[in-house]
């Protein structure tokens, strides 16, 4: 992933607090997911391409289609095992939220919530960018 000082000093902040709250675990994953496909990596390594598809992956699977966390883990370590020729990273709009927007001293409540939209708009980005994105991600699965 490649990100500016500050934005990966406010996500550090972010995970702290997520991991020093107990209540906060249950979003965790979209923290990681969201940041993940907002700081892609070099376009040209595989792990970078990777890494874009599988958080998408897991975006598209609990934001879109409902599933729980535990279906998310399982689709992505199955897509992480996968060997296959990942595509280069797809387009994506402009972020409307990203992590120097997420105050780390929300409520548990306000969190959760600032979480979920950050990682819905993020994910909201990509279609707007990419039409059939939800047909391609389901390719992976």
């Amino acid at each position: 992933m490649i990100s500016s000082a500050a934005c990966w000093r406010r996500y550090s902040a972010i995970l702290g607090r997520e991991y020093s709250t107990p209540a906060l675990m249950p979003t965790h994953f979209l923290t990681v997911d969201v940041f993940a496909v907002q700081h892609p990596g070099d376009r040209g390594d595989r792990r970078a391409r990777q890494s874009v598809w599988l958080h998408l992956a897991g975006l598209h699977a609990v934001l879109r289609q409902g599933r729980k966390p535990e279906y998310r883990y399982a689709l992505l370590n199955k897509l992480a095992d996968a060997d296959c020729d990942w595509p280069d990273q797809p387009d994506h709009a402009p972020f409307p939220l990203v992590a120097g927007d997420i105050c780390v001293e929300l409520s548990v409540e306000n969190h959760i919530e600032i979480v979920r939209r950050w990682a819905d708009t993020a994910l909201a980005s990509y279609e707007e960018a990419v039409p059939g994105l939800a047909t391609r991600i389901a390719a992976f699965a």
